[in-house]
């Protein structure tokens, strides 16, 4: 009796249900159903990891297995839907993951993927500061230093993991060696 307890606290117990991810993603309008959506990691060029989903009713369910931690992209698959849907990145971590499709892409449900849209939503503000200074302005240093801190912040954040790296991959030249030190211990 102890040994088939014990093995079915092993069967249940064990189970790899705590390493998978499901995507439940939205998109504006029913236009887009029957169209495919892509999911591919970003920066590999792993054609294995490469999938798609169906967009049924304005929505589509992405099942998968988060035994390893991958940045990855969600694209539509038509280029010409791709005006109304951005792009979005997201994280393989176990969890439920929401991603809406749209001209302004969220992504939410895990510590990571929440990350990651606190990075974005950041950037968009920076993106309409620098936009009313105009295109012949230049550059002021103090708002500078803000989108600098910010993304090193961010980075320090995360530390570690796929989405620190990440930031450091695309701002890291802007970087201090000082902060650069502090991110690579």
């Amino acid at each position: 009796m102890k040994w088939f307890i014990f093995f079915l606290f092993c069967f249940f117990g064990c189970s790899d249900n705590y390493i998978s991810y499901t995507v439940q993603g939205t998109v504006p309008n029913v236009s887009f159903s029957g169209e495919y959506i892509y999911l591919f990691p970003f920066n590999n060029n792993d054609l294995s990891m490469l999938d798609s989903v169906l967009v049924v009713d304005r929505s589509f369910v992405y099942h998968g297995l988060a035994d390893s931690v991958y940045m990855m992209v969600v694209r539509a698959r038509n280029p010409n839907s791709r005006f109304e849907l951005e792009d979005m990145l997201f994280i393989t971590q176990p969890g439920d993951i929401t991603i809406n499709l749209s001209e302004s892409s969220f992504v939410s449900g895990t510590p990571l993927n929440d990350s990651i849209q606190k990075w974005k939503d950041g950037k968009d503000i920076y993106r309409e500061k620098l936009m009313k200074m105009g295109d012949d302005a230049t550059v002021d240093s103090n708002v500078k230093g803000e989108i600098i801190e910010f993304h090193y912040q961010m980075a320090l954040n995360n530390k570690g993991n796929p989405f620190g790296r990440f930031v450091v991959s695309m701002m890291g030249n802007l970087f201090s060696e000082e902060q650069l030190s502090e991110l690579s211990q």
